[in-house]
């Protein structure tokens, strides 16, 4: 059945000398595979640039759900994102994000607001001149809204210890189960942040790297998803 949808590249991964099975996270079937057929071909309808991590595109694909795979036939790019392709701390975001996003997203679970933040969040970052150094942070931490657990913010002179199993800061403190008071300030701090501000959050490369940590694991625990990137070493040289 041939059905246009818009996607979100999550991964890509060569298939043969000539194709590759593309991760997508579409508004309209959740997270689906496909396969892009002749990308090396001299009259190719898309080239392997059209499917680089969190490009956003329409696509008319041959999609069945009988079939794991599905075959895309036409790419019209919405947005290249040159911005981020030509900068190389808003290249390595991306690659972290789209390396967390891959291991979260689920197969076939539609999920369409998600789906609009998240191509809301990528062309803010795209045109957004700011440091791009807490993007990530904003980003990970703004999701969780959607994927069901977003913290509490009830953040005081009390409750001052980031709870990460119940998602809300309390007043005692438990080694394996909450954060320290400061990185717990900063986690309230971010949740606190408007109108996508990410840049007005004042951070060393050492509370980024903390925040990531925690967040990473944080997912981990309410996901049951071991969220290990292998980017992230990368993401804390270049903001280092």
């Amino acid at each position: 059945m041939l059905k246009k949808i818009e996607g979100i590249v999550l991964r890509t991964i060569k298939y043969s000398d000539n194709s590759l099975i593309i991760q997508l996270f579409t508004r309209e079937h959740g997270r689906i595979s496909c396969i892009a057929k002749g990308v090396h071909n001299k009259n190719a309808r898309f080239a392997p640039s059209f499917f680089q991590p969190l490009t956003i595109f329409n696509a008319e694909i041959i999609f069945n759900n009988k079939k794991d795979i599905s075959i895309i036939k036409e790419v019209n790019i919405e947005n290249s994102l040159d911005k981020i392709r030509d900068d190389h701390y808003k290249l390595t975001v991306v690659m972290f994000l789209s390396e967390v996003l891959n291991k979260t997203i689920k197969y076939q679970n539609t999920d369409e607001k998600l789906f609009d933040y998240v191509k809301e969040m990528i062309y803010k970052f795209e045109n957004d001149s700011n440091s791009s150094a807490n993007f990530h942070l904003y980003f990970l931490l703004g999701m969780t809204h959607f994927l069901g657990f977003y913290p509490v913010n009830n953040f005081d002179s009390n409750k001052i210890f980031f709870d990460l199993l119940n998602a809300q800061f309390v007043n005692n403190f438990a080694e394996s189960q909450t954060v320290d008071k400061e990185f717990s300030a900063l986690i309230s701090q971010i949740m606190k942040i408007k109108n996508n501000e990410w840049w007005s959050l004042n951070l060393n490369s050492f509370q980024r790297h903390k925040l990531i940590e925690i967040l990473l694991n944080y997912y981990t625990l309410h996901t049951g998803i071991n969220i290990k990137t292998k980017s992230l070493d990368v993401l804390t040289d270049v903001f280092s």
